[in-house]
Formats: C-alpha cells, sequence, structure tokens
C-alpha cells in the first residue's frame, strides 16, 4: 500500500457510487492495481479496488470468459481452457 497511487487519497471516493469514475481513474495510474485488487478479492471488500466495483469483482469470482479484463481492461486475454490470463497485466481467473 505504500506504492499505492491514491496513498493520501480521500477513501470517499472509493466508497461512494458518485465517485466511481474518480476512483477507477487513480486505479488506472497506479502500479499495484492488479495488487489490490487481488488482495480485495480474497476479502470481499467494498467500494472500488484495483480497478472493479464490487458487482465487477463478484463477477470475476463467478469465473467464466471474458472479453476484456476486470483489471485493466485490456482485451488481450489468453485462454488454456481452465484459467484465462490478461497478457497486459497478468491477472488470472478461472473460466
Amino acid at each position: 500500500m505504500r506504492r499505492a497511487y491514491c496513498r493520501g487519497a480521500n477513501p470517499d471516493i472509493f466508497h461512494d457510487d458518485g465517485h466511481e469514475v474518480t476512483a477507477k481513474a487513480y486505479c488506472q495510474r497506479c502500479s499495484v492495481a492488479v495488487d489490490c485488487l487481488e488482495w480485495a478479492l480474497g476479502r470481499n471488500e467494498e467500494g472500488v479496488w484495483g480497478g472493479t466495483t464490487d458487482a465487477e469483482r463478484r463477477a470475476l469470482k463467478r469465473g467464466g470468459a471474458r472479453a476484456s479484463c476486470p483489471g485493466c481492461q485490456a482485451d488481450a486475454l489468453f485462454s488454456d481452457g481452465v484459467a484465462q490470463i490478461c497478457i497486459a497485466c497478468g491477472l488470472s481467473w478461472l473460466t
């Protein structure tokens, strides 16, 4: 968290639905957004974490094939039939 771009930002930005676009903008600039997303996935956190909303993380946990990465929105995905991996950021999930 020491390297997070949002460090020092008002936490309300990440927990108020009216600020979702602003929160995601912080995440797009962050070098540790993937780590943040993985942390939130393991803890059922609320708000925007790693560039994803609660609903987006629930969908990610359900698995399934996607057209773009829920972490960085890249469309460069690799699938081996069991998991999908984002080539751009390295995030992976079960299909």
